[in-house]
């Protein structure tokens, strides 16, 4: 039985083009052994409008970050060089023409024909995934049963038990939404006595189990839940491996291209927020950082991922050799990049205080930042973060 979460489903939307095509191929090709859970359905619909509005205003979006970037900079440039007002503003035009041509060419590549409030008998990507999930939604809980189920879930909230704790911050009901859908994926799993695999984009620390940095599957406390209850194995994997399993297991046709596109999916959300920050000047980095993260994206086509680690590597390299003591060092890093304190974080910044002491980092800036721009949004499934032996 493969169950999918809601953030899984939506790649129909952010996903583009051939890589749209062939996930929704892929989703056909399991066939009856896809399942989705009430609660997976319910989130959906919400959410539907919110994700079909991103994708309307990708382009938009593109444009304004490369006029927030580069016009600061070209101001910026011809008071250092005494340009006269005619001069800039000849660039800024030039500039304008440029950030047009840029729209242009994402419109072409993102193709996204969903009016931004479209109902679903005018949206075709809703059309073809109730098509696809057609007779294999999950019943609600009965009305007499919802109470209990709510009672049991802030229970589990309140003494951490997975999954579903960390989102004790939302305001109610959504905060349940995790347990409930995990109850569902049992009930189900309980009838039809086959192994779970749950395709999730969620990374948070109450689904996945990390060692070492690194996202290892499920957490054990799921595993062996589903195991006492039900008798059955769990998996857990993002949607990038569950392409891959796929085009194993289901002979589909999924191209790299496709496996690059839903990889950056789940990359793209802290480091483009963080991008955004730095541009907007929303860290204590300063004017060289916005400066130097539009160069590495525009001057050498850089990844915002790769850039935005860059930037913060050479921030990390620049701090250590000021007069500021590390311990000043590693309290600007948790108030620019606004870490959530956890055990992890500290691990990663202990050690970074310890190199910087020793003066001693060996060029680690670069893995220092990547650890530290992954904690924002917490660790993703690794794309080889095993399933079972075929879908």
């Amino acid at each position: 039985m493969i169950a999918f979460d809601t953030n899984a489903l939506f790649d129909a939307y952010r996903l583009n083009g051939d890589a749209r095509r062939e996930f929704l191929s892929a989703l056909q090709l399991v066939g009856n052994r896809l399942w989705i859970p009430h609660q997976v359905g319910l989130e959906f619909v919400r959410g539907r409008l919110g994700v079909v509005q991103e994708c309307v205003n990708a382009a938009d979006e593109i444009s304004q970050a490369v006029e927030r970037s580069v016009k600061p900079i070209l101001r910026e440039l011809g008071k250092r060089r005494g340009l006269q007002q005619k001069a800039t503003k000849d660039l800024e035009e030039i500039m304008d023409q440029a950030v047009t041509n840029i729209k242009n060419a994402v419109s072409a590549l993102y193709q996204f024909d969903v009016p931004p409030h479209a109902h679903p008998d005018e949206d075709p990507i809703f059309l073809q995934l109730d098509t696809l999930m057609e007779g294999k939604i999950g019943s609600p809980p009965p009305s007499q049963s919802i109470p209990t189920i709510e009672k049991e879930g802030l229970r589990r909230i309140a003494n951490k038990i997975p999954p579903g704790y960390k989102d004790k911050h939302k305001d109610d009901p959504h905060a349940l939404g995790d347990y409930i859908l995990w109850e569902q994926i049992i009930l189900e799993a309980t009838k039809r006595q086959l192994p779970v695999l749950f395709v999730t984009r969620d990374a948070k620390e109450d689904w996945v189990w990390r060692e070492n940095g690194r996202t290892q599957g499920p957490r054990v406390e799921l595993v062996e839940e589903m195991a006492v209850r039900t008798g059955q194995p769990f998996y857990l994997i993002d949607v990038t491996s569950f392409l891959r399993h796929a085009a194993t297991y289901l002979s589909a046709k999924i191209s790299r291209a496709t496996l690059e596109q839903a990889d950056n999916l789940s990359a793209s959300n802290h480091y483009n927020g963080f991008a955004m920050r730095v541009f907007t000047g929303k860290t204590k980095l300063g004017k060289w950082a916005r400066h130097r993260l539009a160069e590495l994206i525009s001057d050498r086509q850089m990844t915002i991922s790769t850039a935005t680690t860059m930037v913060l590597a050479e921030w990390i390299t620049r701090a250590s050799k000021t007069p500021s003591s590390p311990e000043q060092v590693l309290d600007d890093i948790r108030q620019v990049l606004n870490i959530p304190p956890s055990r992890k974080s500290e691990r990663i910044l202990e050690a970074a205080q310890r190199a910087m002491v020793e003066a001693d980092l060996r060029g680690r800036e670069f893995e220092f930042a990547e650890e530290l721009l992954i904690l924002l949004n917490g660790d993703r499934p690794q794309t080889e973060t095993e399933g079972p032996d075929g879908l």
